[in-house]
């Protein structure tokens, strides 16, 4: 928080007239429910109620752009990021379908964010795009494994060969659908590192398309 205070203050000492902001998906935290059939899905209409504290900092931090941006012009994009720390190859795969994003399509988020004159203040969600619809999500849901197999065949046995087993990965994070719909709308953000494309790499053994597919400080 005193970081971003910082950067606003230079900013307007130097006649800075933009600034885009890191926030997290952690700033939804209790707001996230899920319905009847174990699905959450989240838009930039929930409310912010983070839970825990860094997801409250960076609430306060997207409040602290909403503020420069009323009061002194300042254009402040804030970027609600998924997932894109380091993770094992198929790990990373796996998070593209429930809240994570390849780093190269944050990046990208980020330059269309240079090039937008249009928003004052805004708050987007930035993930990867899912390949399948809210309501195919809610069968994926139910039946994960066999949902998947219908729409990724050979799945289970290439996760396999890497030594994990499909049903626990999938139900890693929970069942939420992430919408990305606004950053499309508002930014233009097309995600090209999706699930999909890993799924590609995965059959092809390729896991040099993950940058840190062998990134040591997870022993592999």
């Amino acid at each position: 928080m005193e970081g971003t205070y910082n950067v606003y203050e230079a900013s307007l000492r130097c006649g800075v007239e933009k600034v885009l902001l890191c926030s997290t998906m952690g700033v939804y935290g209790d707001s996230v429910k899920a319905d009847d059939d174990r699905v959450a899905t989240v838009t930039e209409d929930l409310p912010s109620l983070p839970g825990d504290f860094y997801g409250l900092t960076k609430k306060l931090c997207e409040e602290m752009g909403e503020f420069h941006s009323r009061r002194h012009g300042i254009q402040t994009i804030a970027y609600r990021l998924g997932m894109f720390v380091p993770d094992p190859f198929v790990q990373y795969g796996f998070r593209l379908l429930k809240g994570g994003v390849d780093d190269r399509d944050a990046a990208q988020a980020f330059l269309l964010g240079l090039e937008n004159k249009s928003i004052t203040f805004d708050s987007f969600n930035i993930m990867a795009d899912v390949p399948f619809s809210k309501e195919e999500f809610r069968t994926f849901s139910k039946e994960p494994v066999a949902f998947m197999e219908s729409r990724f065949p050979g799945v289970s046995d290439l996760v396999g060969r890497h030594g994990r087993e499909i049903g626990e990965l999938l139900q890693m994070w929970g069942f939420t659908y992430w919408s990305i719909d606004k950053a499309k709308e508002w930014l233009g953000y097309r995600p090209v590192h999706n699930f999909c494309e890993f799924y590609t790499a995965l059959q092809e053994g390729n896991e040099a398309y993950y940058p840190y597919a062998n990134y040591p400080w997870w022993g592999i």
